[in-house]
């Protein structure tokens, strides 16, 4: 039997027969099952973003500190994002917050923050 496959369109035909035969593989289940699970994926799930508590907290965090960068530049952060992002002006805005954000020495509530004094710091933030 020559395997199966399904075009973008999902119209199903069959294929060439090859030298190697990829149906003999231990633990391979039949081609229905593959398509059920497929069919069966609630993509939604796929989108949520699950994040351990202190990653959550530094995301928050970074929120506090992209929406005190763009009130600094009187910019509105939701409308300016939409603006630039997919352009090379997303890298530009970016470098200009992290260069921002190396500078800064108050926090959250006027408290005092170290800064950052290292570009490898700012890894810290994608984490």
């Amino acid at each position: 039997m020559a395997p199966r496959s399904l075009d973008i369109d999902g119209s199903d035909h069959e294929g060439s027969n090859n030298d190697s035969d990829d149906s003999d593989d231990e633990g391979q289940l039949p081609p229905e099952h593959y398509l059920a699970e497929a069919e069966n994926l609630d993509i939604s799930q796929l989108r949520q973003k699950r994040y351990s508590e202190g990653t959550q907290e530094k995301l928050d965090d970074i929120r506090v500190y992209w929406n005190r960068y763009c009130h600094h530049l009187d910019v509105d952060p939701e409308r300016h994002w939409q603006l630039i992002k997919g352009s090379d002006e997303t890298i530009r805005f970016l470098f200009g917050f992290f260069d921002w954000r190396c500078d800064i020495r108050r926090g959250k509530n006027g408290r005092h923050c170290q800064g950052i004094g290292h570009k490898s710091s700012l890894e810290t933030f994608w984490k």
